[in-house]
């Protein structure tokens, strides 16, 4: 086996990583532009679901909470004061907290009681 044929597992293995990274990012962006598009209405205004998530973060709501009694569904929560803010599944705005929290899908915190 010469130096060319070892080489070429890890060429593969670079072209293949390098095109999950083309994927990952053109779904972020898909995600960002769709989430954009989609209207949320904070008071008498109306924002972009991207906007309200950005202001929620920035605001510290940095936990991703599924609540399973009551209420079902997906919030934000701010840790320190136990607020929590809304999401609409469908509009992408779980998908888009997650990226910009930096969580991975199967990591979101659950409640319990």
């Amino acid at each position: 086996m010469n130096s060319d044929e070892s080489e070429v597992p890890t060429l593969e293995a670079n072209a293949a990583d390098a095109r999950a990274e083309r994927r990952k990012a053109a779904q972020a962006k898909q995600l960002t532009q769709r989430v954009e598009r989609a209207q949320v209405r904070v008071g008498t205004e109306f924002i972009s679901a991207r906007t309200y998530i950005d202001r929620a973060v920035a605001e510290g709501f940095n936990t991703l909470y599924l609540q399973r009694v009551g209420k079902r569904g997906w919030y934000l929560r701010n840790p320190s004061s136990q607020l929590t803010r809304p999401l609409n599944a469908s509009m992408g705005m779980v998908d888009y907290a997650r990226v910009v929290l930096g969580i991975k899908p199967a990591e979101p915190e659950q409640a319990t009681a």
